[in-house]
């Protein structure tokens, strides 16, 4: 798990690099993510002001990482099956993240350093951290 969660965030790294310039550019960034099937995985990162991220996983053993720096970002994720995972890291004031799992054995974690953030967990089925 660790190595995929490194792995993810690598990437996310690196394709952010990679539009630093049209990041910039555009303060309002909003990014929909759908994956159904098998061992799909989903990494994103967002600098800048007023973002938005929604990510919709259905299947087994889906991965999601999520990092957002600056003001009013917002994320939710949702995952049904099992084995799935998802991780959010939020910098910054005013943020919000929402996780939603369904099923059984997957894991949801949320970190957020700041003022006025919120976050929620919500797994429903068993064996879940």
């Amino acid at each position: 798990m660790k190595t995929r969660f490194l792995i993810a965030s690598a990437l996310a790294a690196i394709s952010v690099l990679g539009t630093v310039g049209a990041a910039e550019a555009q303060s309002r960034n909003r990014v929909s993510v759908a994956q159904h099937g098998y061992q799909n995985e989903a990494a994103g990162r967002q600098n800048g002001y007023r973002q938005r991220m929604v990510i919709n996983q259905n299947g087994d053993r889906q991965y999601v990482t999520v990092m957002q720096d600056g003001a009013r970002n917002g994320t939710t994720v949702s995952q049904y099956g099992r084995y799935n995972e998802a991780h959010v890291d939020q910098l910054g004031r005013r943020n919000d993240a929402v996780i939603g799992q369904q099923g059984y054995n997957n894991y949801g974690a949320s970190v957020q350093t700041g003022n006025r953030n919120i976050s929620g967990i919500a797994q429903i089925g068993r064996n879940n951290t």
